[in-house]
């Protein structure tokens, strides 16, 4: 998102959708204040490691699990 915070406010989430299409997204940001909050694992869901492999380089040590097919759904699920 813009600014790398969680929000819960809605107005405050409405004005930052506005902000969502023109300003950059702090994605690494936000995923090094998740690993700084104890996350240790993530998942990325759709055709693809873009994500995993961004966040590879935020969180050397974190799980990144891939998921882009049913059978990989299935698998994890397992």
């Amino acid at each position: 998102n813009v600014d790398a915070v969680e929000h819960t406010d809605p107005s405050l989430m409405k004005a930052n959708l506005v902000q969502q299409l023109t300003a950059p997204v702090l994605w690494a940001k936000g995923m090094q204040k998740l690993v700084d909050q104890g996350y240790d694992s993530f998942y990325e869901l759709g055709p693809g490691t873009v994500l995993a492999g961004l966040l590879k380089r935020v969180a050397r040590s974190a799980t990144r699990v891939s998921i882009g097919t049913v059978d990989e759904i299935e698998s994890v699920l397992a």
